[in-house]
């Protein structure tokens, strides 16, 4: 008999630990995991032009950079980097951006006026970059987003 109950009893728990795995399971799988909203650059005509469009060299090459460095702030590429982490926290929430004026500041220097949007809305910012000695470009300021 007491082996029987033994038996019994140790089914029993299997069997109840395995219903509350499942369950377990079950509750954490229903909800879908959310994902991060897809950020790109807006689609705006009046936007600066870009690429090609643009006929200064060097401009060109600061624009394509800023381009990627924007996107790394709002996809949270920069979130731990030592130089951007902060400017990547202000950025948090913004799904897309739109340079609407760039220019030359000096020579090796580029600074690039634009908006960022959210489901909140937009706001303004202003990012300069500036030429490093191997030829990679760099933050040199950023400020906002302000409204």
């Amino acid at each position: 008999m007491g082996k029987q109950f033994a038996d019994w009893f140790g089914k029993r728990c299997i069997a109840w630990l395995f219903t509350v795995m499942l369950l377990v399971v079950a509750v954490g799988c229903s909800g879908s995991a959310p994902t991060a909203a897809s950020v790109a650059p807006a689609s705006d005509a009046a936007s600066a032009p870009k690429g090609n469009a643009i006929p200064d060299p060097v401009l060109r090459q600061a624009r394509d950079e800023a381009e990627a460095i924007l996107l790394g702030l709002l996809s949270g590429e920069f979130d731990q980097d030592e130089n951007l982490a902060l400017v990547a926290e202000k950025m948090k929430g913004y799904t897309s951006w739109s340079v609407k004026s760039q220019t030359l500041a000096r020579p090796g220097a580029a600074e690039f006026k634009g908006t960022v949007d959210s489901p909140q809305g937009s706001a303004k910012f202003t990012m300069t970059l500036v030429k490093q000695a191997g030829g990679q470009w760099a933050v040199a300021t950023f400020s906002g987003p302000y409204p």
